[in-house]
């Protein structure tokens, strides 16, 4: 199962991982010329949705992977009912549901299945984004 899981997220995952941070960032901010960050104050409805774009999209590639996960860890189902939830949720505009620490949010649920997956291999999370 080990070797399986390994090769499917250094093949796949990680890369989704990178992605998917990188999305949930620029929710929560934006990058100014220079490359600084400010708060995402949300009133840039095209900045936004292009966002919530690119969000759908990585979860349609995630969506390619989810029965080969499953395959190897069948445990992982919760967390993708509620990813898809939480992208229900986001689809019909309560975009709480993206990123807040109070709900079943995409980040949080995300961020749990990461662990978990990684906890399976025998990884920290530390050592495995350095």
């Amino acid at each position: 199962m080990t070797t399986r899981l390994e090769a499917l997220y250094e093949e796949e995952f990680r890369a989704l991982n990178a992605e998917f941070k990188q999305i949930a960032t620029d929710w929560q901010m934006r990058r100014m010329p220079g490359g600084s960050y400010i708060l995402n104050d949300h009133t840039d409805l095209d900045y936004d949705f292009d966002v919530l774009d690119r969000l759908s999209a990585l979860n349609e590639r995630l969506d390619s992977i989810k029965s080969e996960i499953l395959t190897i860890l069948p445990e992982c189902k919760s967390y993708f009912d509620k990813l898809q939830k939480a992208m229900e949720k986001i689809n019909g505009g309560d975009y709480m549901f993206f990123t807040s620490p109070e709900v079943d949010s995409y980040h949080n649920v995300w961020f749990e299945m990461h662990d978990y997956i990684l906890k399976k291999m025998g990884r920290a999370r530390r050592e495995d984004e350095t």
